[in-house]
C-alpha cells in the first residue's frame, strides 16, 4: 500500500465525524485507575496523562480544566 504524499487529496478525501461524547484531559500518580477506558495515555514527569470521557472523570473524581469534542 502507497502511502498518499498529495495533500490537497489527502485533504479531500477526509470525512472528519465528531463523536457525541466530551473529554478531558487528567493526570494520574500510577496507573490507570479502574473504570477507565482512557483513549489516549501519555507518560510525563509530573504522571500518566489521560484523556477520558468527562463522565468517566467525574464518576473517578478526577481533576481537569478543559472540556473537549473528539473528531
Amino acid at each position: 500500500m502507497n502511502a498518499e504524499r498529495d495533500l490537497n487529496r489527502l485533504l479531500a478525501g477526509l470525512r472528519p465525524e465528531l463523536d457525541p461524547g466530551r473529554y478531558v484531559f487528567t493526570t494520574v500518580d500510577g496507573p490507570v485507575p479502574a473504570g477507565l477506558a482512557p483513549v489516549v495515555t501519555v507518560t510525563e514527569p509530573e504522571g500518566l496523562t489521560l484523556v477520558v470521557r468527562q463522565e468517566e472523570a467525574d464518576a473517578a473524581s478526577l481533576p481537569y480544566d478543559y472540556v473537549a469534542g473528539r473528531i
